[in-house]
């Protein structure tokens, strides 16, 4: 058993599994807890707090601590984070911290795929209402085997995004076509926009810090 909110108990669980395999090829970052329905305004930091530890930086801990050492291992490896579709939107009204969470760990992954080598995929898993031990009692869900085997088939396909739920895409539209409706209103596109592109203009000051130091 591992606490994952723990850092030590994640090492732990880590020396563990190359201790007694001499390798690991795949962690799925899976622990997750829920959270009552409540209003964000209404939600203490010590509510929110219990499960951000969970969704979140346990999450997190799994991503440090394994994958570390799976960049030392150095062979063909993954991890991969559970999300939700609550990572694309809020799907549950009310859903405070177990929403905010999830929107994070989509860009946790985001990031974490652009930083690692080639040789480690990664992946975020978004299942949308399932029968699982998150919700106990729950039986209108998809039913497990059926939304497990839609799972396995992106991943062996190597797919960033593995989904489910095909109403998502009404939410997804929904919430992107409000973001685009917004730009094109606003900031609409223009000939040299990208003078200010946050990551053109890193690129073009890391370049001339290369040339000074060159210098």
């Amino acid at each position: 058993t591992c606490d994952v909110t723990v850092l030590a108990e994640a090492e732990a669980l880590a020396d563990f599994a190359w201790n007694e395999f001499g390798h690991v090829d795949v962690i799925v970052n899976n622990a997750g807890v829920g959270s009552t329905q409540q209003s964000v305004i209404g939600v203490t930091k010590e509510q929110a707090m219990k499960v951000l530890d969970v969704n979140l930086f346990g999450v997190w801990n799994g991503v440090n601590v394994f994958g570390k050492r799976l960049i030392e291992q150095g062979t063909p490896c993954a991890i991969y984070n559970v999300g939700s579709e609550n990572s694309f939107f809020d799907a549950v009204p009310y859903g405070n911290a177990y929403v905010i969470s999830k929107h994070a760990v989509l860009a946790l992954t985001d990031l974490l795929r652009e930083e690692v080598p080639d040789f480690v995929e990664v992946g975020l898993i978004c299942p949308g209402l399932v029968n699982s031990e998150l919700g106990p009692g729950i039986t209108f869900g998809m039913d497990t085997e059926k939304y497990t085997a839609m799972a396995m088939e992106q991943i062996k396909a190597g797919k960033f995004y593995i989904v489910s739920h095909a109403y998502n895409m009404k939410r997804i539209d929904d919430r992107y076509g409000e973001i685009k409706e917004a730009y094109s209103s606003y900031a609409p596109r223009y000939e040299g926009d990208v003078e200010f592109d946050v990551r053109t203009l890193m690129k073009a000051m890391a370049a001339q810090n290369q040339g000074a130091n060159a210098g």
